[in-house]
């Protein structure tokens, strides 16, 4: 900083005591000489005096320049500083803000993405709301339709077992007629054949007494697929159930031929048996086959039953449906 100048007056009082004093001292010398003087000491004084502030102000200033250099450049360093970290600081704030941008632009995609999707899932619900109260008329549509249905199954059920019932019946009604009938088959079949003669002489060979008023009714029966070469049946009716029990009886102890009823075709077995209806018929061979897989030793007819036993200590079972052959084990 600047200094004032400790003197207050311009005029130095030494100076005036000295010229003072020279001029009590040298009164002799010349008034102008001395005042030239005095006044060349006094300008020479305050040129040095002037000189010297100057000076001084100029080291001042510098020194002052100086520490405002120092301390400029140091604020400069900060402030540089300073500068470098706000632009790094908005460097950063522009890259975090493109990548915000980035962001926003991307959630921006995302979200109409999403929306585009939210709408067209509204259309898929909408559509499948739709669809399913159709499916819903058509469950309800077919629900009652399932019930007519299980109705009607019952009813089918019910039907079927009154069915199976009624052909049990019927099969038992037609066996009951055929009480009293022999199936005789294997009869080789003649021109003039006298089916009569020919009962007969089986009940004859079957050690039975027979006689023709004993016979009811006598006839050639055609089965539903006739094979070549095999003779038709004979279903003859008699009057009493022990003759045909005796006849059956006789003829399964005394093998029959057609050599024995002195027929003049090849000799070939005659069998003797009960006139069973068809689906009785369809039953036996089954026991048969079934019994033959469980080892079973008996399987026969009797009155139109059927029967089967596994050995001769073991009870008879009586087989009158296909639901019975199952306990066949």
């Amino acid at each position: 900083m600047l200094r004032s100048p400790n003197k207050l007056y311009n005029s130095d009082p030494e100076l005036r005591t000295a010229v003072e004093q020279e001029n009590v001292t040298h009164r002799k010398r010349k008034h102008g000489e001395d005042f030239s003087e005095a006044f060349d000491d006094f300008t020479s004084k305050i040129t040095d005096t002037l000189n010297n502030w100057k000076t001084e102000i100029h080291n001042e200033i510098s020194q002052l320049k100086n520490n405002f250099e120092s301390v400029l450049k140091a604020d400069l360093v900060k402030l540089n500083g300073s500068v470098a970290d706000i632009k790094s600081e908005i460097n950063n704030v522009r890259q975090e803000y493109q990548d915000m941008k980035k962001t926003v632009l991307s959630l921006d995609t995302k979200y109409k993405g999403t929306l585009k999707k939210i709408q067209d899932l509204e259309k898929s619900i909408e559509f499948s709301s739709d669809q399913m109260d159709d499916y819903n008329k058509k469950i309800d549509v077919l629900t009652q339709a399932n019930n007519k249905i299980e109705s009607l199954e019952a009813q089918i059920t019910e039907l079927t077992q009154d069915n199976k019932q009624l052909k049990l019946e019927m099969n038992m009604n037609n066996q009951r007629d055929r009480l009293l009938n022999l199936e005789i088959v294997g009869v080789t079949e003649g021109k003039d054949e006298n089916l009569t003669a020919i009962v007969m002489s089986i009940a004859k060979h079957a050690n039975v007494l027979l006689s023709s008023e004993d016979i009811v009714e006598v006839n050639r029966i055609s089965p539903k697929s006739r094979q070549p070469g095999r003779p038709r049946n004979i279903v003859v009716k008699l009057k009493s159930r022990l003759l045909k029990d005796n006849i059956i009886s006789g003829a399964r102890k005394n093998r029959l031929t057609t050599k024995d009823l002195d027929l003049t075709s090849d000799v070939r077995p005659i069998y003797v048996n009960e006139h069973l209806t068809q689906q009785n018929k369809f039953l036996l061979k089954k026991c048969r086959e079934t019994a033959k897989q469980k080892q079973y030793q008996y399987v026969w007819t009797k009155n139109g039953r059927i029967y089967v036993r596994r050995n001769d200590i073991s009870p008879a079972l009586q087989v009158t449906q296909d639901s019975d052959i199952l306990k066949i084990i």
